[in-house]
């Protein structure tokens, strides 16, 4: 009587693992693919994450890299001054240190942050 009971209360045809060897085994496998889905998963969302931050930072050393490049191209004719090229010298170096930052980017919950160093 108490087992029929506690099955009302609780809903469940097996209380402990003895009643039903096979299929509390049969459970436990099902629970344990559950498990492994959901960890699936979560590395799948982990991974686009991952992956969505990387082409965000290539993307942007590749802007700098474009810009750079189209800079150095307008400074190699013959009608630019000292001071143009100078501060064309400037920004190159200035778009090379910031590329050279991201060498010191890191994950932190699949979201890309640079690191300043000092």
């Amino acid at each position: 009587m108490l087992r029929i009971q506690d099955r009302v209360s609780t809903g469940r045809r097996i209380q402990v693992p003895s009643e039903d060897a096979p299929a509390a085994v049969r459970a436990m496998g099902l629970q344990r693919l559950l498990e492994q889905k959901n960890q699936s998963a979560h590395n799948l969302d982990s991974t686009q994450s991952y992956l969505s931050a990387s082409e965000a930072a290539i993307g942007g050393v590749s802007d700098v890299i474009i810009d750079t490049r189209a800079l150095a191209l307008s400074m190699a004719d013959n009608t630019r001054t000292d001071i143009e090229r100078d501060a064309a010298a400037a920004e190159i170096s200035r778009a090379v240190r910031r590329n050279a930052s991201w060498r010191h980017a890191v994950f932190i919950r699949g979201r890309l942050h640079r690191v300043q160093r000092q």
